[in-house]
């Protein structure tokens, strides 16, 4: 199934295609950029370009795991990875980032040492042309990373874009270290060289921060999240949802769980039949397989009414609250028991303390009006 949303690409195959020639192209330039930068390095005797280089091939090798990453997580689920190889990408980008990182590590001493005990560089106008030809290759090359990841929703390819722009900014430094020794004695290569270091380090610990976020988990994209909440409510008699719940297998796989509200009164094979259709309707529009659960409610009961009127009074007084759902009357006579889940934000921090306290206070405070009721509050956190 295809779905075409903003210029999205959401066919898999072709989000893979994409992402393949992405990296391809990654590669080529990279490697081209490398080398050159590499021998003219060696040959002026300049430490900043040699690391420009090496940089240059860093982006290389990692064009060719964003490369094998696409085609490794375009495998279809087995039984050992029911949820599919999506990862793979994030694993493969973290990997590369602690290689970058010791490239830089390395790159820092050596430059610390060109500081220290500056060497002659070799003058040649040649090699300050091929620096400003790298600098327009990189715009080329992130202008064309930025429009495929936009596209199919790489955030490999988007980082990759980010570091394409700013490897211009270091050649272009790297450039300019070129000019410097033939008007003065300053040690213009060995700090380049640095800061070309630095940024390497800089780069391989962003990387590192952008692929643990969704290894750890993370929240949901909030249009998706809408769009399900959207799909469910649109079907009656379903009357409301809570408790979404998105796992993320890679970018374009995507599970997920809720709870729908259904009139108590209606039987529970027409129910289930209404709870399937909407499944497969999230399915194939949004592309995301999704179990929801049943939750009966009884919006004609007066008393219900009445309580739910005054638990809303009472939450008002406390904004980490930001809803309130499946409330319920169990029992009879002098016996009966109010239960209901309070929502957090996801931003909220009180701890399993503090969050006694809360559900101790909403308790007193509806004592007061209801007083024979025994009261039961679950807390859950906002997860979508």
């Amino acid at each position: 199934m295809e779905r075409q949303n903003n210029g999205n690409v959401e066919s898999e195959n072709d989000r893979i295609k994409q992402g393949e020639r992405a990296g391809t192209v990654g590669v080529g330039v990279n490697l081209v950029l490398g080398t050159v930068k590499l021998a003219t390095g060696l040959v002026v005797n300049s430490l900043a370009v040699v690391a420009d280089g090496v940089n240059n091939l860093s982006d290389s090798f990692s064009s060719l795991v964003t490369l094998f990453s696409f085609r490794w997580a375009g495998k279809p689920a087995d039984r050992e990875h029911p949820f599919g190889h999506g990862r793979v990408e994030y694993i493969a980008a973290l990997t590369l980032s602690f290689l970058v990182m010791a490239v830089g590590l390395q790159f820092v001493k050596s430059s610390a040492a060109r500081i220290l005990h500056p060497v002659p560089l070799k003058f040649s106008p040649w090699a300050i042309l091929l620096m400003l030809l790298s600098v327009f290759a990189k715009l080329l090359l992130g202008v064309f990373y930025k429009r495929v990841a936009s596209k199919i929703r790489s955030g490999t390819l988007q980082a990759a874009a980010i570091d394409s722009f700013s490897d211009m900014a270091i050649t272009s430094c790297v450039a300019l270290s070129l000019v410097v020794p033939r008007f003065t004695t300053f040690p213009a290569d060995g700090i380049i060289g640095m800061v070309v270091a630095l940024f390497i380090l800089y780069s391989s610990f962003r990387m590192i921060r952008a692929t643990l976020t969704p290894l750890l988990g993370t929240s949901p994209d909030p249009d998706l999240a809408k769009d399900i909440r959207r799909t469910i409510l649109e079907h009656e008699p379903i009357q409301g949802v809570h408790d979404l719940i998105v796992h993320t297998y890679g970018p374009e796989k995507h599970f997920a769980s809720a709870h729908a509200e259904v009139p108590a009164g209606l039987s529970t094979t027409e129910l289930h039949e209404v709870i399937d259709h909407v499944e497969r309707e999230l399915e194939e529009t949004l592309r995301v397989s999704v179990v929801i659960h049943m939750d009966p409610v009884n919006p004609d009961s007066e008393e219900l009414r009445v309580v739910r009127e005054e638990v809303d009074r009472i939450l008002e007084h406390h904004p980490s609250v930001l809803s309130m759902h499946d409330l319920r009357i169990v029992g009879q006579g002098d016996q009966k028991k109010l239960l209901f889940d309070i929502v957090l934000s996801c931003s909220c921090s009180l701890n399993r303390a503090a969050q006694e306290k809360l559900t101790q206070d909403i308790d007193k405070e509806l004592k007061r009006t209801h007083p024979f009721y025994t009261t039961h509050i679950t807390v859950d956190r906002e997860m979508a």
